[in-house]
């Protein structure tokens, strides 16, 4: 450039003269009135950020109704996925059941539904396998976050934990927070009880070491001090309750106040088991209990039968769940005589040899 200025002094001069231009006077007013239209909501580009804003809506609403629907489910304890991954498939599982069936009377949902049969979309519809898990993941770390700030925030707890196999024949440790809440604001309230489940543990040994180093690392993890642990619950397994060597022992010597407490549940199952057990091991005693509960569901004759003498009816137990013990042997611990009298029916009713010797 060769135009401009050598001496300030007549810089004022060539100012006044640029503020007087056509061509300053012109950008000054498109300016303004570009500044008025962004204000007012009237700029070239406005349809576009409208259509914007109102997909994100929509988006946020389709993603409401998935969410709510995996809570219903993961509530009822209800798997989620089938055999098939498509909309109105005849096996493809219990979520997108739930999405066709909000579809047909909720319109945010019938239009995705719409919109993903016409194929619309050039990327994920949030119905797959994939999307699922991630929503899984994101709400149950949402879930954990609150958990540990309760925890937190009540700052003393104890601990309960329990082993069990999967189905997959791996060993799962689940991991119990019990805290007490206090009250500040309503100082008339009592305090409050919570249990925090945090979830299952890997256990790749089961040795009273590893298990508790198990524990340490994932407190840790969650930033939660085992100096505020107050107690540990465990069952009468040796590498738990082991003076020496098991779980509470190595604790105990982290935290001397953590104090040990063995879990009522599985003292209790011990003891039932010594007092009625035909053999010397807790097994034959509700193995005996699932005989019962086999010979009697296997034909609707014989259960019939079971109906007519009893009013709790027997119930099958799961090894993996204790409480299903709890209930399968209620009906053997009040109605033991009308068990005897339905099993002597069902001896003196049938044809088959096989049914007479097992009743």
């Amino acid at each position: 450039m060769t135009e401009g200025l050598s001496n300030w002094n007549s810089i004022g001069m060539l100012l006044k003269s640029h503020e007087s231009s056509p061509e300053h006077t012109t950008l000054m007013a498109t300016w303004k009135d570009f500044e008025q239209r962004l204000q007012t909501g009237k700029t070239i580009d406005q349809a576009e950020r409208t259509l914007l804003e109102a997909e994100k809506r929509r988006w946020r609403d389709v993603l409401t109704r998935l969410i709510s629907i995996m809570q219903s489910l993961a509530e009822r304890n209800l798997a989620l996925r089938g055999s098939a991954n498509t909309l109105h498939q005849q096996h493809n599982g219990n979520f997108l059941k739930e999405v066709e069936l909000l579809a047909k009377c909720d319109p945010v949902m019938k239009q995705h539904i719409e919109r993903v049969e016409s194929g619309q979309f050039s990327h994920s519809s949030y119905l797959g396998n994939l999307i699922q898990n991630e929503l899984i993941a994101s709400i149950s770390g949402k879930m954990l976050d609150t958990m540990v700030t309760e925890i937190k925030q009540s700052k003393y707890y104890s601990i309960i934990l329990d082993c069990t196999p999967d189905v997959s024949h791996q060993e799962q440790m689940s991991v119990i927070i019990r805290t007490v809440i206090i009250k500040t604001v309503i100082m008339d309230e009592a305090p409050t009880i919570k249990e925090h489940f945090l979830g299952f543990l890997v256990a790749s040994e089961t040795t009273g070491l590893g298990l508790s180093s198990l524990i340490l690392n994932r407190l840790k993890e969650l930033n939660i001090p085992f100096d505020d642990c107050r107690g540990q619950s465990y069952d009468n397994g040796a590498n738990m309750k082991g003076r020496n060597r098991g779980v509470q022992a190595r604790l105990l010597q982290k935290n001397p106040r953590a104090l040990y407490v063995p879990c009522v549940s599985h003292s209790l199952n011990l003891v039932v088991a010594d007092a009625a057990k035909a053999s010397t091991d807790a097994i034959s005693y509700f193995g005996n209990v699932q005989k019962l509960y086999t010979l009697f569901s296997a034909a609707p004759q014989r259960w019939a039968i079971l109906k007519e003498h009893l009013t709790i009816a027997l119930k099958s137990w799961s090894d993996t769940r204790w409480e299903s013990r709890v209930n399968s042997i209620e009906a053997v611990r009040y109605q033991a005589p009308n068990i005897r009298e339905a099993l002597l029916e069902v001896r003196d009713k049938v044809t088959d040899p096989l049914t007479k010797v097992e009743a």
